[in-house]
């Protein structure tokens, strides 16, 4: 239905098949987007995140966070998560209004730190949580 690909944001699917996925959100609170990211680029983020400098951000009262840094890698996730379409895309499969900007971070299932050396295939699964400001 949604997929971010290097060429940009391709959104696809009828109003039933939107429907079923609004419906979907409604029980379950969430979705998850099989291809979402193009695998292609997919492997290039995954690769460019294993050289790419994180820093530790501590919130008081709640704990720390290995955070990506600024850079070219994260200017270019913010500005694919960023995109007009893709809010516009996943308010009309959600519902939830727009979006003001994206601020999520990815959340591995489980797992409170992330090894950016891992092989793809041992590597947990991430979720992308994106918030509303």
């Amino acid at each position: 239905m949604i997929f971010v690909t290097r060429h940009g944001l391709i959104v696809r699917g009828s109003d039933a098949d939107f429907a079923a996925g609004r419906q979907l959100f409604a029980t379950q609170h969430c979705l998850r987007l099989e291809g979402f990211i193009e695998e292609d680029l997919l492997r290039t983020i995954r690769r460019s995140l294993r050289t790419a400098p994180f820093h530790d951000r501590t919130h008081d009262g709640i704990g720390t966070e290995l955070c990506l840094s600024e850079g070219p890698l994260s200017a270019g996730l913010e500005f694919l998560w960023n995109a007009p379409m893709l809010s516009a895309a996943l308010d009309r499969l959600t519902e939830c209004g727009p979006f003001g900007c994206f601020e999520g971070r990815e959340v591995p299932a489980g797992v409170t730190t992330i090894d950016p050396t891992l092989p793809e295939d041992r590597a947990p699964i991430r979720r992308l949580s994106r918030t509303r400001r």
